[in-house]
């Protein structure tokens, strides 16, 4: 059996293969559409060590000796079968010669996989397009893509049986869809198991669910967009990470998941959806998420769920239980039950989150009994409370915020010289803040006397301040010294000339003049 090709399709060295490709397998040249594997094979492995040296008439005769010889010797082994014996010299039938086709790369069928081999089997064949007609395992070992561009999963699952980086592509524009990647053996020892990596390229994942790693998807140096519904539960140590390569001549790392749908029921506080690490790492679409820079050192962690992005609290009993918490570096505490304090300070410091659950902490000995100086500290929901006989002055405050940026949320305080001292700190209050039954009065704002400190700022907008025992001379706040301020206070009532470097503000009017 001998085909007629036209002469000038050897015209260029480096296309002659893929015209060949082109003639004899998209215009399938009397071939039934089933052979074009074999043909494909045909002129990707036999044909590709043939020398392209010499006249064109020799390349030309050379290719066509060695192709018939090929075919016929497929023919006989059952690997090709002819539709009709009696018309294979053009697609038309007649005797006038195929038009040889445009020189571009050829178009790629898709290859039908249902087992390991034939998977491992159509990318060393540089196969393009690859579709799973089965579930299929990888029993030892990971996979490259190699060069395929489109790896259509058809809704089956590809499980791995190893650690490390399961289902890789390093081939730029590849895309990978509709596919379940599962590892059966990655534990809760960090073994860099990844369910699907894209390294150094731009990639395309379209409603993929990858489970059982360490992390579902590893953004390595490469650009990635995400489509339609991308499943990362059930991973170990969250779902997707985005990280630039430690080859430095490799670029940053850039994870597009706008428009994509994005789903971890197994998120919780640590075990982001998404995170970053190290510099040279972006993640675009992420302003419905709740982030959190503060978990892990170089790490900016994403979460679907709020509560997922803040560290649950240790719930306490007692002042050993709150010794503990932040001895073994626990940030954020509850409290369980009431608590007392026989001494003069608790020092909730390395605490980021105090939360009193509507709890009273009592103390009996004066002092600054609740004490912080952990900058960025919320402390919320509590009663503070000291049962000494404080009317003389002995510098004992309910709460003190020192040297830096608190919060203080819905917080009671009374039995006090003074019931919060705000210590060259910048303090926001939020909530209901009630400051009854202090001695001397409610709230302080000063400097402190140690050296490069800096001076304060109380923030009260918005915050609902209550103060029964409201007096002259006992004001609901008060700065004292130079450069303290209080803002939010306009509705109030000021008197700087009660006591030398203080502005003393009042709630009522009254309160504030003889």
């Amino acid at each position: 059996m001998m085909m007629d090709f036209p002469r000038d399709l050897f015209s260029v060295n480096k296309n002659s293969i893929a015209y060949i490709f082109k003639l004899i397998v998209d215009q399938r040249q009397g071939f039934k559409p089933t052979t074009r594997a074999v043909l494909k094979e045909l002129v990707n492995i036999e044909l590709r060590d043939i020398p392209f040296d010499g006249s064109i008439t020799e390349r030309y005769n050379l290719i066509k000796t060695t192709t018939d010889e090929l075919i016929e010797k497929y023919i006989k082994e059952g690997k090709l079968e002819v539709i009709d014996k009696e018309n294979t010299s053009t697609p038309g039938g007649g005797d006038e010669p195929v038009t040889p086709p445009d020189p571009e790369e050829p178009g790629e069928t898709v290859t039908e996989v249902t087992t390991e081999e034939d998977l491992k089997q159509a990318i060393l064949n540089e196969d393009k397009e690859i579709k799973l007609a089965d579930n299929i395992i990888v029993a030892t070992g990971n996979l490259d893509l190699g060069k395929v561009k489109h790896f259509n999963g058809n809704g089956k699952t590809i499980t791995f049986n190893s650690v490390g980086q399961n289902l890789v592509s390093t081939n730029s524009g590849t895309t990978i869809e509709n596919i379940t990647v599962e590892n059966t053996v990655a534990d809760e020892n960090w073994s860099s198991t990844y369910g699907v990596q894209c390294y150094n390229g731009t990639y395309t994942l379209k409603n993929v669910t990858i489970k059982g790693g360490n992390a579902g998807i590893l953004v390595n140096s490469a650009n990635v967009t995400l489509e339609g519904t991308i499943d990362v539960s059930g991973n170990k140590f969250g779902g997707i990470e985005v990280s630039k390569s430690s080859n430095p001549v490799l670029p940053d790392s850039v994870l597009n998941i706008n428009g994509a749908t994005i789903i971890n029921t197994t998120e919780e506080y640590g075990k982001p959806t998404i995170w970053t690490d190290g510099e040279g790492a972006t993640v675009n679409g992420v302003e419905s998420m709740f982030s959190n820079p503060n978990i892990k050192e170089n790490q900016v962690q994403y979460y679907l769920k709020e509560e997922n992005s803040e560290e649950p609290a240790m719930e306490v009993t007692d002042v050993s239980g709150i010794q503990q918490a932040v001895e073994k570096g626990f940030t954020n505490i509850k409290l369980a039950n009431n608590i007392s304090v026989d001494d003069y300070r608790l020092d909730i410091t390395g605490i980021k989150h105090f939360n009193g659950n509507g709890k009273t902490i009592t103390f009996s000995i004066p002092g600054q009994n609740l004490v912080s100086t952990t900058n960025g500290t919320t402390i919320e929901n509590v009663t503070i409370e000291n049962t000494n006989d404080n009317q003389e002055w002995n510098s004992t405050y309910g709460i003190q915020c020192y040297n830096g940026n608190y919060i203080i949320k819905n917080c009671k305080v009374n039995g006090c010289n003074g019931g919060i001292l705000i210590n060259s700190s910048n303090v926001v209050f939020e909530g209901t803040i009630d400051v009854s039954g202090n001695t001397f009065g409610g709230i302080e704002v000063s400097k402190s006397n140690n050296e490069g400190m800096r001076n304060s700022t109380l923030n009260i907008n918005g915050a609902s301040l209550i103060n029964t025992t409201e007096e002259y001379g006992k004001p609901t706040i008060w700065t004292d010294g130079e450069g303290q301020v209080v803002i939010g206070a306009d509705s109030m009532f000021t008197n700087s000339e009660i006591k030398e470097d203080q502005v003393q503000y009042y709630l009522r009017e009254e309160n504030s003049i003889i």
